[in-house]
């Protein structure tokens, strides 16, 4: 039996939809409740506004990039370095289910920055945390070939720069596998200038 959606969930989902594909100044309450199949006073019990709402998928979608990038680590390498690269490998497998639809840390992060200070925090806040989670795998590269290499951290910034910006070549191309052929190519350069560690 399959198990049934919750009414803050299928809200959630048709939000997260709508958000991604028109993004969010676009997309009204009204849109997403006849996305959920629900009444306004649905949307209402489980948020106060839409600002709520956005926040929460937000913090639903990074939390699934998370657990996404945390699946691309081997803990069974025991070479921190290889273990690295083999990180850039799964992520560039894994790309089509984590960003094909698009990102909506980038999409909120260009649409409401500058106007919206609450969404502002939480987007930084996420990349923040998105940096620190990678930083942490990539720190050995720069670990194994010296200070005036990149810190693990900086090839965070880059790699997240570079995914971003092929969400968006994505998008334009209609071709979602720009974005695994970006990060493949991020990973060849990082091995070039380490030194083909990997």
């Amino acid at each position: 039996m399959a198990k049934r959606t919750s009414s803050k969930d299928r809200l959630l989902n048709a939000a997260e939809a709508l958000m991604l594909g028109q993004g969010y100044p676009s997309t009204t309450v009204e849109q997403i409740c006849e996305a959920a199949e629900l009444t306004k006073g649905s949307f209402y019990h489980f948020f106060s506004s839409k600002e709520e709402l956005g926040l929460e998928v937000l913090r639903r979608d990074y939390e699934a990039i998370q657990s996404g990038i945390a699946a691309c680590v081997s803990h069974q390498e025991p070479d921190l370095v290889k273990r690295a690269f083999s990180f850039l490998d799964a992520l560039e497998e894994r790309a089509k289910a984590m960003w094909s639809k698009g990102s909506l840390l980038g999409s909120f992060a260009m649409e409401l920055a500058e106007t919206n200070r609450n969404i502002r925090s939480e987007v930084s806040a996420e990349f923040d945390g998105l940096v620190e989670t990678i930083g942490a795998v990539l720190e050995p590269i720069h670990e194994r070939t010296g200070e005036s290499s990149p810190t693990g951290a900086e090839l965070a910034v880059q790699l997240l720069a570079v995914v971003e910006g092929a969400v968006i070549l994505a998008r334009a191309y209609g071709d979602w596998k720009r974005i695994p052929t970006a990060i493949r190519q991020f990973r060849r350069m990082v091995a070039a200038s380490a030194g083909e560690l990997a």
